[in-house]
């Protein structure tokens, strides 16, 4: 609410603005389009000998290895763990990668086990055209702790084919690349401009990296104001070596001018042996039980190519007296309600058996509401004061449990507060726990349904036609949280299969869209049953609806969103 006139007091108070520190006055005036008045204060800061940097351009790149050197060195992936701070040398394990040749097809890199062998073969003279690399990996599968491995490589010494590397997180992105650097990278009294700092990197383009993680985390609002994507696509800063992770099947458009894809596809049963061994280094005979548990449960397979879902077996498997989980959804059920536990423990709040206090439950239940609703609106992190003004007596609960890490915006004008889940894929469980919790409810059933209906993109039960491009679209959107949601409620997703009824029933439902619509509702049928506890009714509550029935869908735009669904369709069918 402050004007103009108050915010640049605010600035000179805070020594942001003054003689012989013009910089910041200069970026504003040239942002708003002031010219005249930007091109007066440049005259003036020359007049004052301050436009020179009085730092170069080496001390700028000395002041990024030191950061990464300092900042990547350990790995703290659970913030309710205090004491679980992990050297990032010592429980940093080779991901299996796959590269896309020129027929599309995946194929083993035995040769390629990290970022920095994707980075020093973009930059070696055999390929001399490769500048933009893609790199892709489910949920959990460590494309974040690549990335910083590959920034704490280059700090080290290990990457020294570039001159300079920039490590950007997507999310934290609100600006143009050029003031993101000083945002997320560089101590508020760098005397150096963005401008000046850019035309370093414009001059020096084939030696400078950009590491760009989670362009899929990535918000409209960001998205609408700054020039990452471009710079993904090389319409600025051609010459550039940029990497981007993003999940599969996120950012397609964006990401399909990149020279090369590689896919990190996570551990092999040896990895994970060895990421064990790591983490219970101190009690090897812990280990040996762990490995030996995990080799002998045929359902953590698929679970432990994961290296997020490694970390969470150990802790698991150390708070739950040796017991493991079948599936993912059952594994972040389990991690939850452990660190619930830890937090009623810690706060002398009392248990009785497995039952979590009132007040603990309504917090983790807030959570779910604050996870779906963020999601919606493609939001991972929270205003601090708003959560607390929105959910009142809940909110203290739900900031201190352990799911929320907290930190300040990086704006150098406005620090906000604000809090974010570790990790995205917690804020997707807890928005399908939350939805479950709905649905459950016999009282809250009616906005249950509605939940559903927005998660997985169906019409008004009163509309006659069916929005297949919107379900397809909240397939791409939403699929980590209808693929939980599903194992969660199990047999208990009748009001979903209703609702894929009433679809079926509708009078527009015809033709290639009822084909694809038919594959949907058994394709989902077949992930309820994954989770081992589905009966006959379900299929019964659909089966009635089904005129045509076909996996052969390929021929409708919207398909390609449900490529990788054939193995559950047949499960279904």
């Amino acid at each position: 609410n402050a004007t103009p006139l108050e915010i640049l007091n605010m600035l000179e108070e805070d020594n942001k603005i003054g003689k012989g520190n013009l910089a910041l006055l200069v970026e504003l005036l040239k942002a708003l389009g002031i010219t005249k008045l930007a091109e007066e204060a440049e005259d003036v800061a020359k007049r004052e000998g301050t436009r020179g940097p009085s730092c170069t351009v080496e001390e700028i790149i000395s002041c990024l290895k030191d950061m990464y050197a300092r900042e990547h060195a350990r790995v703290r992936p659970l913030p309710w763990c205090e004491d679980l701070n992990l050297p990032l040398g010592e429980v940093y394990t080779n991901l299996r990668h796959q590269h896309k040749d020129d027929r599309g097809r995946f194929q083993d890199t035995d040769t390629i086990v990290s970022l920095a062998d994707i980075s020093k073969a973009s930059k070696a003279e055999s390929t001399p055209d490769v500048r933009r690399i893609r790199v892709e990996g489910d949920p959990g599968i460590g494309k974040s702790c690549s990335c910083q491995k590959l920034a704490h490589d280059w700090s080290s010494g290990k990457l020294d084919i570039f001159k300079a590397v920039f490590f950007l997180e997507m999310r934290h992105i609100s600006g143009n690349v050029k003031d993101t650097i000083f945002e997320q990278l560089l101590p508020k009294d760098t005397n150096m401009t963005p401008d000046q700092l850019w035309s370093y990197i414009q001059e020096n383009q084939d030696d400078v990296l950009f590491i760009l993680d989670g362009l899929d985390e990535l918000s409209q609002t960001a998205r609408e104001v700054s020039d990452v994507v471009a710079l993904i696509q090389g319409k600025i800063l051609r010459n550039c070596h940029v990497l981007v992770t993003s999940r599969p099947y996120h950012c397609v458009k964006d990401l399909e001018k990149c020279d090369e894809f590689y896919k990190v596809i996570g551990y092999s049963e040896d990895d994970s042996v060895e990421f064990i061994q790591k983490y219970f280094s101190e009690t090897p005979k812990c280990a040996g039980k762990l490995v030996e548990d995990v080799k002998c449960n045929q359902d953590l397979s698929t679970i432990i190519v994961n290296p997020l879902n490694n970390v969470l077996i150990c802790i698991v498997w150390e708070d739950n007296e040796g017991k493991l989980p079948s599936s993912p959804d059952e594994l972040y059920q389990m991690i939850v309600y452990s660190i619930a536990k830890r937090y009623c423990t810690k706060n002398s709040i009392p248990l009785e058996g497995r039952e979590i206090a009132p007040n603990v439950e309504g917090a983790l239940r807030a959570l779910g509401k604050l996870s779906w609703e963020g999601l919606q609106q493609d939001q991972l992190q929270f205003n601090i004061d708003d959560v607390k003004e929105k959910y009142g007596h809940n909110a203290d609960d739900m900031l201190a449990i352990g799911l929320l890490t907290r930190d300040n915006s990086f704006s150098r004008i406005k620090r906000t507060r604000f809090c974010a889940f570790l990790h995205k894929t917690f804020q997707e469980y807890l928005a399908a726990y939350y939805i479950c919790t709905l649905v459950q409810k016999e009282s809250e059933k009616m906005e249950g349904k509605e939940c559903l209906r927005s998660l997985f993109g169906m019409t008004v039960a009163t509309a006659s036609n069916v929005d297949i491009k919107l379900m397809s679209t909240n397939r791409e959107r939403y699929r980590e949280v209808q693929n939980m949601l599903l194992s969660i409620l199990g047999d208990s997703s009748g009001p979903l299969f209703e609702l894929f009824a009433e679809e079926l029933r509708k009078d527009e439902c015809k033709g290639e869209d009822e084909d694809l619509l038919s594959f949907i509702s058994i394709m989902f049928l077949g992930r309820s049953c994954k989770a081992g506890r589905t009966s006959c009714r379900l299929a019964e509550i659909v089966a009635p609806c089904l005129s045509h029935i076909t996996n052969d869908v390929s021929k409708h735009d919207a398909s390609k969103s449900f490529k990788y669904d054939q193995a559950e369709w047949i499960d279904g069918l």
